[in-house]
């Protein structure tokens, strides 16, 4: 309790405050993947990403896919290269950070987030997150939500890359890779096999 009071005051400094607390709030909700079909069909709809129907070939995806991705980081000027769906979030990431460039910011934010010896943010992930998928995915999901908390912070919901990952998380899905056709992540709904 006296960690999410300390969390909530940190909060309250940030810019996009109402847009980082909603990433809190779904993680603790328990609805992490958790989505059923209705979602899984409803993400297709919105657009906000391309299905994965097997949640062994998603996991096969999340560790091992290459794919084509637009890489727009400094001096590469919007180059197609190969990279991992863990190399495209590292990417978004750096991005992100790079437009938040305020170092007191970004102290405010892995003060929020909880990163660090403490590791908060993941205790929380865990927390709220279904035992069968084990602490990797776990990380997994803390990872790419520490995004969407930075993404927030920095721009609010101009980010479309995080705000899409971000949905899929909301349906209750796992952003697992990405679909370099569509120019949107692949998602997963285990609960809906």
């Amino acid at each position: 309790m006296k960690n999410k009071q300390n969390r909530s005051m940190l909060i309250e400094q940030l810019p996009n405050v109402t847009l980082v607390q909603e990433v809190f709030d779904l993680v603790e909700s328990g609805t992490l993947l958790r989505g059923d079909a209705a979602a899984a069909t409803r993400v297709v709809e919105e657009g906000v990403a391309s299905l994965v129907d097997s949640y062994d070939d998603a996991l096969g995806m999340a560790l091992s896919q290459e794919v084509r991705f637009r890489y727009f980081m400094s001096g590469n000027g919007g180059q197609l290269r190969e990279a991992s769906w863990s190399n495209i979030i590292e990417d978004e990431l750096g991005k992100v950070f790079g437009t938040l460039g305020n170092l007191k910011l970004m102290d405010t934010f892995y003060s929020v987030a909880g990163f660090g010896a403490s590791n908060n943010f993941f205790k929380v992930v865990e927390a709220n997150f279904p035992d069968q998928y084990g602490d990797d995915l776990a990380d997994d999901v803390c990872s790419v939500m520490g995004g969407c908390i930075a993404s927030r912070m920095a721009s609010g919901r101009d980010n479309l890359f995080y705000e899409r990952i971000f949905r899929v998380y909301q349906l209750g899905g796992w952003a697992c890779g990405w679909d370099d056709d569509n120019q949107r992540p692949y998602a997963n709904f285990p609960e809906a096999q």
